[in-house]
């Protein structure tokens, strides 16, 4: 055995320079997308278009599945996806933990489609009631702001409740058991719980800020030659999202098929929700985020100041 591994270590390079050189050359470059399941950029990927319009310039897409943006964020830290979305709480968590990301653009907010719901005959009747009571939200998410801009209104804090911290699948779970008594989340899901948990809507996001999405990208793919996608990814979106709103009924029967959730609320849901939208960074928008970092620096729920305008792309983006 011994003398096996021998050859093999001496014939592997001649085995390797064997390999025809043309086919390593053709050999797809891929542009690697992170997604959510809720999220707009599941209808790019089941229209395939991206693919499309990439295949001339030599790349193939290859998509990754996330429960929200926390998690896709993760996968950029390690390499794994070239560009994502979030709601804005996710990238200032990721800038605060040294993610290498960079803003590329953005979306209009919809603050209707958050909501804090408690069970119909939850003796909760306001924010302030939730004091000493267990609320679940996705650390980091979209909803983390929500909760927190909420309860600052109520003159609470999260030391006066009991975070639960639970991905939405897990979060309605404990909500239909009981084994929480609010939950802070974003449509469709906030939807979900109107519909088919019968849960009433204590608070939206109406009267807030934030409640945009971002895309973003792995600041590696921007320094690469891969960077000449960019334009190319942004433009699919853009005009995906004109398809949308030009036809929200249809929009919401296809992603019920996709998504196994009823067509009612997947309307509800696409009604109010805006991030089809796509829109620059406007220094307003970077302003925006920056106050969504000093909140989380000020309430320690990131471990240190962030300066958001650091890690925002200011290359240009043809249409935006």
């Amino acid at each position: 055995m011994r003398t096996f591994f021998k050859c093999l270590q001496r014939f592997a390079p001649m085995l390797m320079c064997a390999l025809p050189i043309q086919a390593v050359a053709d050999a797809p470059k891929i542009v690697q997308i992170g997604y959510q399941k809720s999220g707009f950029l599941l209808l790019v990927r089941s229209e395939r278009t991206l693919e499309k319009r990439l295949e001339p310039l030599g790349y193939a897409v290859e998509w990754h599945e996330f429960t929200s943006g926390p998690p896709l964020l993760e996968a950029m830290n390690s390499g794994a996806i070239d560009f994502g979305h979030s709601g804005q709480p996710p990238p200032v968590f990721a800038q605060a933990n040294g993610v290498p990301l960079v803003y590329v653009a953005t979306t209009e907010s919809s603050p209707d489609s958050s909501g804090l719901v408690v069970p119909q005959d939850s003796p909760i009747q306001t924010v302030a009631d939730l004091k000493g009571k267990r609320l679940a939200f996705a650390r980091g998410s979209s909803s983390h702001l929500f909760a927190a801009q909420l309860l600052a209104q109520a003159g609470l804090t999260f030391a006066n409740i009991k975070p639960v911290y639970l991905q939405p699948p897990e979060a309605r779970a404990a909500f239909q058991s009981g084994a929480v008594d609010a939950w802070a989340v974003w449509d469709p899901y906030f939807s979900a719980a109107e519909l088919q948990l019968n849960a009433r809507t204590l608070a939206t996001g109406k009267g807030l800020t934030g409640f945009r999405e971002f895309y973003f990208a792995r600041k590696a793919y921007l320094e690469s030659p891969a960077a000449e996608t960019l334009p190319v990814v942004l433009a699919v979106l853009r005009e995906a999202g004109q398809q949308v709103q030009a036809d929200l009924k249809g929009t919401a029967s296809f992603l019920a098929e996709k998504l196994g959730i009823p067509a009612a609320v997947l309307e509800r849901s696409e009604a109010r929700t805006h991030y089809h939208f796509l829109l620059p960074l406007t220094p307003a928008v970077v302003a925006e985020q920056q106050g969504v970092a000093d909140t989380f620096a000020r309430l320690g729920i990131i471990p240190k100041p962030i300066r958001v305008s650091d890690d925002v792309y200011n290359g240009p983006v043809p249409g935006l």
